[in-house]
């Protein structure tokens, strides 16, 4: 793959973005009980940043479009470096609400449009890009999480909210010379919403919520269940190193055979994967049982992320690229949403192992449309000609 100018500063980018989200998700939930807010509270804070995005996603893939997608990443790069100055000053609910919000702000504007420039700089080899970019997400978990735990532990929670803050920084240092270096795209067609959804992209779109759904659960109710059974906060920090490790390898494989073969039997392997971990915690929610659950879970949900993300972008004309990965975005804002407060409920009025259980109804779900999906669409045609859904 020629790497471009324009492509290894997306792929540095995503990669100081996610170090950041990942810095931030480690340790919030914990330091949300720690400031003394009871697991409801901390569901609230914890999901909160997806319904802002959600709502925010197509405004800032529409104006991704109509520009480029450097001016949106920039603008997510300061933003999440905004929301880690208010969690460094946090001391009551409001602030840690807020920035929880602005977080949201930055996610929207920077994850979806980073999808598009490095899949559009890639160009042929975009299934590969797209594989690698999610491998570097899972990078910045191997890393992050670890680190962030042994920090708390060991000199509190502001210097965690500092490196991201510096991260966010760094984000927007790297894009705006590039952004000032590339024209702003005139679309020449007429090219609009409708043409950024079809059949495709609804499926994506479904299957992006049931995911978004079991990763915002898990990560914020084994933080406060992993706090309560006594454990530090670099416990967590391991489970989630665990999980990306192995996802490392699957996103890659996930991108590279997404092109040879239908993806949707890619997806249905990762949801029975995803399926067996969210069962396994009933039994095994400590250490180190847990760990082996983090390792299924990470190569599961890697092998269903990238195949979705590049059939979305694929089964879409160009013009709105940024568009359409911002609604199959929303879908996962929609899941991270919903499941850590229908779920935080749960497990506030009948515990942790109750919650994990009716959980695994979210992938057993995701396994029943992904296999109706490979069944009933012929995808290479699909992808061939998206005009003609």
């Amino acid at each position: 793959m020629k790497a471009s100018k324009g492509l290894m500063i997306s792929m540095a980018s995503v990669l100081a973005y996610f170090l950041a989200l990942w810095l931030i998700a480690s340790v919030l939930a914990r330091y949300s009980r720690d400031l003394g807010f009871g697991i409801a509270e901390t569901s609230l804070v914890w999901s909160s940043i997806s319904l802002v995005s959600f709502v925010l996603r197509p405004i800032a893939g529409h104006l991704a479009d109509r520009t480029n997608s450097h001016y949106s990443m920039a603008v997510g790069g300061i933003l999440i470096a905004l929301s880690s100055m208010l969690y460094l000053i946090a001391g009551d609910f409001s602030h840690l609400l807020l920035g929880r919000v602005i977080q949201g702000f930055g996610n929207a504007f920077f994850i979806s449009p980073s999808v598009a420039a490095v899949a559009v700089a890639a160009g042929d080899l975009a299934s590969i890009a797209i594989g690698i970019r999610s491998m570097l997400i899972s990078l910045g978990g191997i890393i992050a999480p670890p680190l962030a735990g042994l920090i708390v532990d060991n000199w509190g929670y502001p210097l965690v909210f500092l490196l991201a803050l510096l991260l966010g920084i760094f984000i927007f240092s790297l894009n705006v010379p590039e952004a000032r270096h590339q024209e702003a795209r005139r679309v020449e067609e007429k090219a609009g919403w409708r043409d950024a959804i079809n059949l495709i992209v609804v499926l994506m779109i479904v299957l992006s919520a049931l995911s978004g759904a079991v990763f915002m659960t898990i990560s914020g109710l084994l933080q406060s269940q992993y706090r309560d059974l006594g454990y530090g906060a670099s416990i967590y920090g391991y489970f989630a190193m665990f999980s990306s490790i192995s996802g490392v390898f699957s996103r890659y494989l996930a991108g590279k055979f997404s092109v040879r073969s239908n993806p949707m039997k890619i997806m249905v392997a990762g949801y029975l994967l995803v399926l067996l971990s969210t069962l396994g915690l009933e039994f095994m929610y400590k250490v180190p049982g847990s760990f082996l659950v983090a390792v299924i879970y990470g190569f599961g949900i890697g092998l269903t992320i990238p195949p979705q993300q590049y059939v979305t972008l694929e089964s879409v004309p160009s013009s709105v690229k940024n568009r359409a990965i911002a609604l199959y975005s929303m879908g996962g804002d929609a899941g991270r949403f919903a499941g850590p407060m229908i779920f935080g409920l749960i497990a506030s009025i009948s515990g942790y192992l109750t919650s994990y259980l009716y959980l695994s109804i979210v992938p057993l779900l995701a396994v029943a449309i992904s296999c109706a999906g490979m069944l009933k669409l012929d995808y290479s045609s699909a992808l061939a000609s998206p005009d003609k859904l």
